[in-house]
């Protein structure tokens, strides 16, 4: 498991680090939170129209090998 930064609403959330940074963290994310939803612009969801596949083909990237045997559900000693 990769260790994440202190300092960060992810640690404080996901790990939950209490220590002084990673608290500070999250007290500015619900400040932040609770102004845009205030104001009328909080938007908490993400738009579905950009998915990895598409941010991937936009960008011109290619699906690897393996990725692409597991999509099409083909074992990887099937296929060499």
């Amino acid at each position: 498991m990769t260790a994440r930064t202190h300092g960060t609403y992810t640690r404080y959330k996901l790990e939950g680090c209490r220590c002084y940074p990673c608290a500070g963290a999250a007290s500015d994310y619900r400040a932040n939170r609770e102004r845009a939803i205030a104001y009328g612009t909080w938007q908490p969801f993400v738009d579905h129209g950009c998915t990895p596949e598409a941010a991937a083909q936009r960008l011109g990237i290619t699906v690897g090998y393996v990725k692409a045997l597991h999509r099409l559900a083909i074992r990887r000693e099937a296929a060499a």
